[in-house]
């Protein structure tokens, strides 16, 4: 999962609601699972939800055994485009080979958004929510454009509420913007880049 999506519900009953919806199970230990293809499931991207599908690579579901066909190509394919500012071009790629029928060895699935996902863009949002206390199983803030837009006091409020912050938590004032800061999230990249 992200950096920047916070939990608006438990994740447990989440989970095991996609996996009831989309047949999600560990794999078969006998040996006809070797040969099964791999796995992974993604949500379809907001922007092209409605159009074929894309994937939003910010949450995705995966077993450590029967995925790792998947995650090892991912991987590779990621390793091969260092450029990329991002991972879903990578992630992307198999979906088109798969969907061309180039690809057996990866079946990705796409998960509909549904009241699963939450993109708040305005401040109002946030408030709307707090409001209501409504809030999807995965909040995506996006840090990398979308925060920058929020006042500190509106991010702290939000995230406080969500992360249901006791009072005295609120006064250290540890969580908020400084938690979905873009700047941060640069900063963060960088690090990873270079070690």
């Amino acid at each position: 999962m992200d950096i920047d999506i916070l939990l608006g519900a438990p994740l447990v009953p989440f989970i095991q609601e996609l996996e009831s919806k989309y047949n999600i199970q560990p794999p078969d230990l006998d040996e006809s699972a070797v040969s099964a293809p791999s796995k992974l499931y993604f949500f379809k991207n907001m922007e092209y939800a409605r159009r074929s599908f894309y994937a939003n690579s910010g949450f995705f579901i995966a077993h450590r055994e029967s995925s790792r066909e998947c995650l090892t190509i991912w991987r590779n394919r990621m390793n091969k485009r260092p450029t990329e500012k991002f991972d879903q071009a990578s992630i992307n790629s198999i979906v088109r080979r798969t969907l061309d029928g180039l690809n057996n060895r990866c079946i990705v699935t796409a998960m509909e958004l549904e009241n699963y996902e939450s993109y708040p863009t305005h401040e109002e949002q946030f408030i709307e929510m707090v409001e209501n206390e409504s809030y999807t199983p995965l909040i995506h803030i996006l840090n990398s454009c979308i925060s920058k837009k929020f006042t500190d006091e509106a991010t702290e409020e939000f995230v406080a509420n969500v992360l249901m912050l006791s009072k005295e938590e609120r006064k250290e004032h540890k969580y908020g913007k400084e938690i979905v800061s873009p700047s941060k999230s640069v900063e963060w990249t960088k690090k990873l880049k270079t070690s």
